[in-house]
């Protein structure tokens, strides 16, 4: 019996060499990874994916996908969907207010230059060898081993913050305040009828349900940056260290990832302001929740930049 994939063109070789060297940004949320996700696509040659939902669905199956058919799919999606369409000014944000606009990172000739003709496909595959894919998924550091397994000269990069204004933060949204639904969240599961986050892992389920809104927020915390330990590659982007030297961190994230500052990036760097205080710590948090937080933070940190 073949397997499904058996009989389907895959990738073209040089697409699919192009595309294991995507960088794939990643933090928990309100860790700064929308302003790191705008840097990364104000560089030359890099076209960006804001969360696309698709590739956080294929993360969330890569352990349950066929090796083959997983890769035909990223491939897929990253080559012809990112990079290609992006080039043929196909599928972008032109909506000023929003964060995943294009024109937050791009000039403006060069968005409405890709206006000027039809792009066809030949032509937008040749241009696209010669480019880098990115995209930001919050919320994925656990699923990253697998990603690896698959691409393992995929770049990782991940944000780090401070627990105690990501809980802040977290809590402000009313992510995890009550009884979750579906307006607080888009990727949720039912677990004993009961919706938690998709990417709690299960040994931490039981737990978490237990705790009160703000403890979920430190417990969640300590989940993902509890694998980051496991990803010897990553490179670690201090939040903090961002917001107090911009230019340096910016610097060494271009330099660490081959890439090179385009037309609008200097001037995103002059924009980069800490907006909310570190020191605040949230009443009614459990002290032995908080402390396990911390701790994860204090040997994350030991690794970033």
């Amino acid at each position: 019996m073949t397997s499904p994939t058996s009989s389907m063109p895959l990738t073209d070789p040089r697409a699919r060499e192009m595309v294991g060297r995507a960088v794939c940004l990643t933090g928990t949320v309100r860790t700064g990874t929308t302003l790191v996700g705008t840097l990364l696509h104000s560089m030359r040659g890099v076209e960006y994916g804001f969360e696309p939902a698709t590739l956080f669905m294929l993360f969330l199956l890569l352990d349950r996908l066929p090796d083959e058919a997983a890769k035909l799919l990223y491939e897929s999606y990253a080559f012809e969907e990112l990079m290609l369409n992006g080039l043929a000014g196909r599928f972008m944000n032109l909506n000023p207010h929003d964060d995943s606009s294009i024109l937050k990172a791009k000039p403006f000739a060069e968005v409405f230059g890709r206006f000027e003709k039809s792009g066809r496909f030949a032509e937008m595959f040749d241009a696209g060898l010669n480019g880098t894919i990115a995209y930001k998924l919050p919320n994925i550091i656990s699923r990253i081993p697998l990603l690896q397994k698959l691409y393992p000269d995929t770049r990782v990069v991940v944000m780090l913050r401070q627990p105690d204004p990501v809980a802040i933060s977290m809590d402000r949204k009313g992510w995890y305040a009550g009884t979750l639904n579906h307006r607080d969240s888009r990727m949720l599961r039912e677990v004993d009828g009961e919706l938690v986050p998709v990417e709690l892992p299960d040994s931490a389920v039981e737990r978490w349900l237990k705790l009160s809104r703000f403890d979920r927020c430190y417990d969640f915390y300590r989940c993902e940056y509890e694998a980051l330990l496991a990803l010897p590659n990553a490179l670690i982007i201090n939040y903090e260290s961002l917001m107090e030297r911009p230019t340096e961190i910016t610097t060494l994230l271009a330099e660490r990832l081959g890439l090179e500052f385009g037309v609008k990036t200097a001037e995103i760097i002059g924009q980069i302001r800490e907006r909310s205080p570190r020191n605040i710590v949230p009443e009614g948090v459990s002290k032995d929740i908080r402390e396990e937080a911390l701790e994860i933070h204090r040997r994350c940190a030991r690794l970033a930049i």
